[in-house]
């Protein structure tokens, strides 16, 4: 990855472009750092730099809001869950399984599934991608391996996925908050409503995106000419038995 971003910072100076009107969207905080850190070293003289910035806060950015802290989060899906359940249960008891499941929230938001389809373990999976069906089985495979009562307290969860789902972000909204996924759903489906970006938008370093992530950057690239440089070895790439090129080989086919 470090040879990689050099090169691709090496090779933007080499444009001629004005990089101070570029934002530069990287998958993490430590790529960003790397990739600021070449760029410094290799300008010859006083310039401005990018803006480089990891795609979690491009969503963020895109929309003005921030998660809010995981605290609040899990009481707010513990009161939700009170008066679904009827539940006595203390919070400090709930709190481990409200930690999972506003991952599972997070990861099902960025993946764009549709909750709409509660009954997701017993029915068709037709609908679903791979990716997806993989994070379903897995979020179910966490409890297979535990005792009846751990399994049976899942399954009672899952009874009411969907309206806590539906119930805690309606509750969030009304409060003002937010959690990631919810923020990268929002931004997904209300792309066409925000004003384009003043400045240039490169995607760098990426080899894979969640299905939120796809849609926002497709949706840059036609409409406003954004650029991905990626991160792909040309062995797995050519290789069509290599599954770690699989995501490349199909996106190259993809007309936007």
């Amino acid at each position: 990855m470090e040879g990689f971003l050099k090169r691709t910072a090496a090779e933007l100076l080499q444009r001629g472009v004005d990089v101070k009107n570029i934002q530069v969207v990287l998958p993490n905080r430590r790529a960003g750092l790397f990739f600021t850190k070449y760029l410094g070293q290799l300008v010859s003289r006083p310039t401005y730099m990018p803006k480089v910035i990891t795609i979690e806060d491009f969503f963020y950015d895109i929309i003005g809001k921030r998660p809010a802290d995981k605290l609040s989060l899990i009481y707010e899906l513990y009161k939700v869950f009170k008066s679904l359940s009827g539940s006595e249960e203390g919070f400090d008891r709930f709190y481990f399984w409200g930690e999972m499941i506003l991952k599972d929230f997070n990861d099902l938001d960025q993946l764009f599934v549709n909750l709409k389809e509660q009954k997701i373990l017993e029915s068709d999976w037709s609908f679903l991608s791979p990716d997806q069906i993989e994070l379903i089985q897995a979020f179910w495979a966490s409890f297979e391996s535990r005792d009846r009562f751990h399994q049976e307290k899942f399954l009672k969860f899952w009874d009411i996925l969907l309206p806590l789902y539906q119930g805690f972000n309606s509750s969030l909204k009304t409060l003002g908050l937010a959690y990631g996924g919810s923020i990268y759903r929002e931004v997904v489906e209300n792309l066409d409503n925000f004003p384009p970006s003043d400045m240039g938008t490169i995607f760098v370093g990426f080899n894979a995106f969640t299905g939120a992530e796809e849609k926002l950057i497709k949706h840059f690239v036609k409409n406003f000419g954004a650029e991905i440089y990626w991160d792909i070895d040309q062995y797995y790439l050519n290789a069509t038995s290599q599954e770690a090129g699989m995501f490349f080989r199909d996106y190259k086919k993809d007309k936007i």
